[in-house]
């Protein structure tokens, strides 16, 4: 009797640990997101994936992030706030690691300071599709700017690095960081 209830109970916990694990990955992604549309770079760093700054500083990506979008004397890049509408992978275990592809929605607005000229606009459209990975991209002569809509995708992990709190780390099309952080299995698993 003892033993099916300890059963019982284990199995009545599984679901809710699971249940837990979601709930937190999204009310940590949502604080990522919300980090990102204030422009709030320590908050930024604290929910980066740790193990990404044996590769550049902290110091050298809040820096980056600075000049990206607060110091930039060529442009100027603004991040509007739309519904993230996220949508969550299979969060999958592999080795001691566990981790969730994420997408959601991110709306950017590009204001050149120089002017685009009419037979730039074409060209500076395209280049811009293929670099952002995305076709929902138009230019506003009025205001010199490109409106960005773009799926924006990241990955979740949980491991020793981050004393098993969900941290992250963007997931670009030529995965220059994720091929130096996770080992060969990882990336042919999550299908990267």
């Amino acid at each position: 009797m003892k033993i099916k209830l300890i059963l019982l109970l284990l199995l009545s916990y599984c679901p809710f640990a699971f249940a837990q694990n979601i709930d937190t990955l999204k009310k940590e992604a949502q604080n990522m997101y919300q980090a990102t549309l204030s422009m709030n770079f320590d908050a930024i760093i604290e929910g980066t994936y740790p193990r990404l700054f044996e590769l550049v500083s902290k110091e050298q990506m809040k820096e980056l992030l600075i000049a990206t979008f607060a110091e930039n004397e060529e442009m100027k890049v603004e991040l509007i706030n739309v519904p993230a509408n996220f949508s969550f992978g299979e969060i999958k275990k592999i080795g001691e690691q566990t981790f969730c592809l994420i997408n959601h929605d991110l709306k950017m607005k590009l204001t050149l300071v120089q002017k685009v000229e009419e037979d730039e606009i074409e060209l500076m459209t395209t280049l811009m599709k293929e670099a952002m990975e995305t076709n929902d991209i138009v230019f506003n002569k009025e205001n010199n700017a490109f409106s960005i809509l773009k799926k924006a995708a990241m990955i979740a992990i949980v491991d020793d690095f981050t004393q098993n709190e969900w941290k992250f780390i963007n997931k670009d099309k030529n995965n220059a960081f994720v091929n130096k952080l996770f080992n060969e299995k990882v990336i042919q698993e999550l299908g990267l």
